[in-house]
């Protein structure tokens, strides 16, 4: 009976756990400034390159990418980047998000006068980066 009185309490316990809620207001002011200007960042981006309104998430992706890259953190004077991984970052490969690119085409079947790249907007960046 032991372990049937532990199991019902265990469970009692993680159903009264998924009930838990949270409010906007507890969170740390920080985040929510942090979030505020991601949001910021990709909605510029997606307004000044019209670009439609579903890449939202990259636009988000991207403006985390590039902020973690540039933004200085005041007290270190140093990037998230170079906190992170101990060594600064080349800027150089940095690109505007819905910039007209040429992706290389590199499949088989081009035959010899074919285009060897596809025409393309910029709208991210790779994971691995």
């Amino acid at each position: 009976t032991f372990v049937k009185t532990f199991v019902k309490t265990f469970v009692d316990l993680v159903a009264g756990l998924l009930k838990f809620k949270y409010h906007k207001e507890h969170l740390c002011p920080s985040l929510r400034r942090r979030n505020r200007t991601l949001v910021e960042a990709a909605r510029t981006m997606l307004i000044f390159s019209c670009a439609p309104l579903f890449l939202w998430a990259e636009a988000i992706a991207t403006a985390c990418f590039t902020q973690n890259r540039s933004i200085i953190h005041r007290r270190f004077n140093k990037t998230p980047y170079e906190l992170i991984n101990g060594r600064k970052l080349d800027i150089s490969f940095l690109h505007v998000f819905g910039a007209l690119c040429y992706p290389k085409n590199d499949r088989d079947d081009i035959g010899k006068l074919g285009a060897k790249g596809d025409i393309g907007f910029f709208i991210g960046y790779s994971a691995d980066s």
